[in-house]
């Protein structure tokens, strides 16, 4: 995404439709040089009192310095390169209106961007939000896609959704904070354990709990009221073994439907 800088302007007498020279200073303004390193975007207007271009360029380094015109944003031309013919011109680094994050009551409006340099950057130039389509957002970092977000409410990702697993240490008894996570695991098994009724339950979480007998084994498993067993298998109690406990909260807080699947 192009950069920003205060007051830097020259002036060029440079002709048609290529990269300008930055030959001239104006008083009172900082030169591309002084403000700007080689291959620095930014936003450029140009103007010579009657014809004007607004894009986004590429400073490059040198005696003179030059700006290349990469994409036009508006101009005098329909919006296309002017031609710029023998003469003065200003060239100057500005804001556009279409780049702009414009306030109106709550709602803040920025350039539709692309997934390489998206309307609305977050810490480098290609990450952040952009728009893919009519009522389609999407979030990019380093230009690859993570996931979109649609008017429907659906939120597509690209890749998959990983969260960190919960540790909870062994006690007799154990009660999961489903807030903190969806999948844990709980230390390894010296005692008999039941797992109680767990805080925090959302209609719609799901996820695993991992329990792992110790060398001695044959510790057993029990659950709170609101665990409701489907399927038939049975934990394991095998020395050493792992017991997977998946669950799911379907339709009621006080319900949360589980199954296990022992390490044969």
């Amino acid at each position: 995404m192009p950069i920003i800088k205060d007051r830097v302007k020259q002036t060029t007498t440079s002709t048609g439709t290529g990269a300008v020279s930055l030959s001239g200073t104006v008083t009172g303004f900082q030169t591309f040089a002084a403000a700007l390193t080689t291959g620095a975007s930014v936003y450029y207007c140009i103007a010579d009192g009657t014809s004007w271009e607004i894009g986004s360029g590429t400073y490059t380094a040198g005696s003179p310095g030059s700006l290349s015109r990469d994409s036009v944003l508006a101009s005098s031309n329909a919006g296309s390169l002017v031609s710029w013919g023998v003469g003065t011109k200003d060239v100057f680094v500005t804001v556009p209106a279409a780049a702009l994050a414009l306030a109106s009551g709550s709602t803040i409006q920025v350039a539709a961007g692309t997934s390489s340099a998206p309307g609305l950057a977050v810490g480098e130039a290609n990450s952040g939000f952009y728009r893919v389509a009519a009522n389609v957002i999407a979030f990019v970092v380093g230009a690859a896609e993570v996931f979109r977000a649609a008017a429907s409410g659906i939120i597509t990702f690209a890749k998959a959704v990983r969260g960190a697993v919960v540790s909870i240490s062994y006690a007799a008894t154990v009660t999961p904070d489903f807030s903190q996570g969806n999948d844990f695991t709980i230390g390894a098994l010296t005692g008999n354990l039941t797992i109680a009724n767990p805080s925090n339950v959302a209609v719609g979480q799901s996820g695993a709990i991992y329990t792992t007998q110790d060398a001695t084994g044959g510790r057993t498993i029990s659950f709170g009221s609101n665990w409701k067993k489907v399927g038939a298998a049975s934990a394991t109690t095998t020395a050493s073994k792992v017991n997977a406990i998946a669950y799911s909260v379907p339709s009621s807080t006080s319900e949360i439907l589980y199954s296990i699947v022992p390490q044969p």
